[in-house]
């Protein structure tokens, strides 16, 4: 949905397989070359070695990343996560504070909306000092129309990091999501929609550069990703 935002000229395409095979569906590529561009995410190229295959990298501006996509949280029983036991002590060593409040936010604003998993939802929550900083957009399936919405709070605890997804979330369904997207009262509720206890949550998924994804070919489209 935000790729037709950001180009509406492009016939969007799904696209399975594994990355040789879609880089292969690109133009002068080893298949059978039946398309202009593909999108895969930057991290999973650079995993593989294949950089060189990125042609262009889009940022924030154009497309946003699912809410929480890219952290990484170790799921434990609520017992284990809290006191003094020896699980408890490592996953301390484990929890990074940036991550966890951007993710709350996140997770916070597509709970408000009450979005499932594969509604055309972005959001990117970063963590400057003490200020957290929440974009998200709602975008109409077929990309004629998008609503942005950003907004800064000081994010002193995941409270704080909690109010701010919702107020965004209130804003976008005050600019009229729900005529654009499943999203609002009654839309249905998809899996990790909330940070539960005892998840604890890493570095490398979010707070760090908004960035991370690519095009490959002479088309212009690709997905932010983080970790």
């Amino acid at each position: 949905a935000q790729l037709r935002a950001a180009r509406p000229d492009l016939d969007v395409v799904d696209l399975r397989g594994n990355v040789d095979t879609r880089l292969g569906r690109v133009a002068g590529g080893s298949g059978p070359g039946d398309l202009d561009a593909v999108v895969l995410a930057r991290a999973g190229l650079a995993r593989l070695g294949r950089l060189d295959a990125v042609t262009e990298v889009f940022d924030a501006d154009v497309m946003l990343p699912a809410p929480g996509q890219g952290a990484l949280a170790v799921e434990v029983r609520a017992e284990d996560a809290s006191g003094d036991g020896a699980l408890a002590a490592a996953l301390r060593t484990l929890e990074d504070r940036a991550t966890r409040l951007a993710v709350t936010a996140e997770r916070a604003l597509l709970a408000r909306l009450e979005a499932g998993c594969a509604a055309p939802v972005g959001a990117l929550a970063q963590l400057v000092g003490d200020r957290l900083e929440l974009q998200a957009v709602v975008a109409g399936a077929d990309g004629s129309r998008a609503l942005r919405r950003t907004l800064a709070a000081t994010a002193a605890d995941v409270v704080a990091a909690t109010d701010l997804g919702s107020r965004v979330a209130d804003l976008l369904l005050e600019d009229g999501a729900a005529e654009l997207a499943p999203v609002g009262p009654g839309a249905s509720v998809g899996p990790g929609a909330s940070v539960g206890p005892g998840a604890s949550v890493g570095p490398g998924a979010s707070g760090g550069p908004a960035g991370e994804g690519t095009a490959q070919g002479g088309g212009a489209a690709r997905p932010t990703v983080r970790g």
